[in-house]
């Protein structure tokens, strides 16, 4: 990262990644989505859907999850003090977030 005034947070994991037909699965049903085209995107693109409202791809909701609301208001109050988040995933193999974020002074 070349911009001294910021700072970069990578959580990691080994588990199952991100299934992003699973994702496509969720999202074609979520009528706020309709103007997607689900066919033509990208895997990338499917994967960022978890940012999106009312995806999850977790079945049961539970007092912690399951809402389809906690990454969208990850991404929100990550954007509000001037900050990215970005999502990478491999089936079977890792999820990676990178949140950039201003240093405040």
């Amino acid at each position: 990262m070349e911009d001294k005034d910021k700072f970069k947070i990578i959580i990691e994991d080994d588990g199952q990644g991100i299934d992003h037909n699973k994702i496509i699965n969720i999202a074609s049903k979520n009528k706020s989505l309709g103007h997607i085209n689900f066919e033509a995107i990208s895997q990338q693109e499917a994967i960022n859907l978890i940012f999106e409202d009312n995806i999850s791809s977790k079945s049961n909701v539970d007092l912690i999850s399951g809402r389809g609301v906690g990454m969208k208001a990850l991404r929100k109050e990550i954007e509000k003090m001037g900050g990215s988040i970005q999502v990478k995933s491999e089936l079977g193999k890792f999820t990676r977030f990178e949140i950039i974020l201003p240093l405040i002074a």
